[in-house]
C-alpha cells in the first residue's frame, strides 16, 4: 500500500509503502494525546468526570453529550447539549483542566439557549444530528450506529447503550452526562 506523509523537514508530502501493521500504527500515532493525563483534577468533580471520557471519546468508542447550565460573563444565564468528541476536537481542552478556563455552553453547540435574551441555537455535529421537531421533545441521533439519544429528564428510556450521570458541581447552575456507547449494528 503506497501512504502520503508529511516530511518534517520541508512539509512535502512523500509517498512509502507500507504493511497494514505499518499503517495501524501510523494513524494510531496521528490521534491526540489524552491532555488530562497527570493533571490534579481533585478540586472539581465536573473535571474528573470529563478526564476519565476523555480517551473513548478522543478514540470514537464511547460518545458524550454534556449538559450544561451556566451563567455566562455578562451574568446571564446559558444552557446546552455539548458534543463533548467534537469539543474536544475543536477547543484546547488543557486550558481547561488546568482550569485557567470554564468550559461553557456556545451557540455553535449541538443545541443552544440564553435564557435572558430568549436566542436559541441548534447544529448537528460530526457525531449527532439534531432532532429538535420530535412531538416527545429534544431527540439527538448518533450518525454512527443511528440510535436516538432522549435527554428528556422524565423519560424512562433514554436509548439504546445511553445511560444518564447527574453531577452535582458549584461551578455551574445544572450539568448532566449522557452518556453513550455506540457500536455498529450486525
Amino acid at each position: 500500500r503506497m501512504f502520503l506523509i508529511d516530511d518534517p523537514a520541508g512539509w512535502k508530502l512523500t509517498p512509502f509503502a507500507a504493511s497494514p501493521l505499518c499503517c495501524f500504527l501510523l494513524v494510531r500515532s496521528l490521534v491526540r494525546d489524552v491532555v488530562s493525563e497527570g493533571m490534579d483534577l481533585s478540586h472539581s468533580c465536573f473535571l474528573q468526570n470529563l478526564a476519565s471520557l476523555e480517551e473513548g471519546n478522543r478514540e470514537g468508542y464511547d460518545s458524550t453529550i454534556i449538559y450544561l447550565r451556566a451563567m455566562n460573563e455578562v451574568g446571564q444565564e446559558v444552557s446546552a447539549y455539548i458534543d463533548y468528541a467534537d469539543r474536544l476536537q475543536k477547543d484546547n481542552f488543557s486550558v481547561y483542566f488546568r482550569g485557567d478556563r470554564k468550559l461553557m455552553p456556545k451557540p455553535t453547540d449541538l443545541s443552544y439557549f440564553n435564557w435572558t435574551t430568549r436566542d436559541i441555537f441548534s447544529t448537528s455535529s460530526p457525531n449527532y444530528e439534531v432532532i429538535a421537531d420530535n412531538p416527545t421533545g429534544l431527540l439527538f441521533r448518533h450518525k454512527r450506529d443511528r440510535q436516538f439519544i432522549n435527554v428528556d429528564r422524565k423519560a424512562k428510556d433514554l436509548g439504546h447503550g445511553t445511560t444518564r450521570r447527574v453531577l452535582e458541581t458549584e461551578e455551574y447552575l445544572q450539568c448532566v452526562l449522557f452518556e453513550h456507547n455506540p457500536r455498529r449494528l450486525q
